[in-house]
């Protein structure tokens, strides 16, 4: 019985040992061929390393496994607050990467997938509300953006493909009565372009065509009357 006792003793310190991650301080790392090292060592640092303001206070702290950043990675303002925290994977960014203000609020959210953005982006106002939400595909912007009003009110949206403006563009007034509508190809205006008072009111009208102004512009007044009438060619104005 005793015997078996000391052994479930060895068993557990053994345990508790093993799963204690190895800590350094990130000054005593050093890289070779985008591999971390400990000095001295022929092997990919394992366990975390940390690094820290001039106070002491603790100013990041990452996940390495073999030399490369793997699992949880941790960053802090001088006040202790967290200031970003996201997970690597064999080196890439992988889920959700969070950024915070120095008083603690999110303010922004960024999804990742093997290094690249990957699904939604999303900032924040200081006062926690939603002011932007973008999706992408492979690093770059595809599908929709979105823009808000601190009273969660749409102040924009476009559409994007492959990171250019493809579609339509609208911009809204706080009140949600539309400001400016627009068409883009492949990121240049092509269409007409209308701007609007905050009263619905029609105050011009421009058409483009592969970015340059081409056709008529118009201008109104309060009262919807034209006033100015102008036409352009490739950009040039005509008369």
């Amino acid at each position: 019985m005793k015997r078996i006792l000391c052994l479930l003793l060895f068993s557990i310190v053994s345990m508790n040992c093993t799963s204690q991650e190895k800590e350094v301080n990130f000054k005593n790392l050093q890289e070779r061929g985008g591999v971390f090292y400990e000095v001295n060592s022929d092997k990919g640092f394992t366990g975390i390393a940390k690094s820290y303001y001039g106070n002491g206070q603790l100013e990041v702290e990452d996940s390495y496994v073999d030399g490369v950043l793997h699992g949880m990675t941790k960053g802090y303002y001088e006040s202790g607050i967290v200031k970003a925290e996201a997970v690597y994977k064999e080196g890439k960014l992988e889920g959700i990467l969070k950024e915070y203000s120095q008083e603690g609020k999110i303010i922004s959210e960024t999804s990742y997938k093997n290094g690249k953005i990957e699904g939604v982006k999303k900032s924040y106002s200081a006062k926690g509300h939603l002011v932007t939400e973008a999706d992408y595909k492979d690093g770059v912007l595809h599908g929709q953006i979105k823009g808000y009003y601190e009273n969660g009110q749409l102040s924009g949206e476009a559409s994007y493909e492959n990171g250019l403006e493809n579609g339509i563009v609208k911009g809204y007034y706080e009140d949600g009565q539309v400001q400016v509508e627009a068409n883009y190809e492949s990121g240049v205006l092509d269409g007409v372009v209308k701007e609007y008072d905050k009263n619905g009111q029609l105050k011009k009208e421009a058409n483009y065509e592969h970015g340059l102004l081409h056709g008529l512009t118009k201008e109104y007044d309060d009262m919807g009357k034209l006033i100015i009438e102008t036409e352009y060619k490739y950009g040039e104005l005509k008369g």
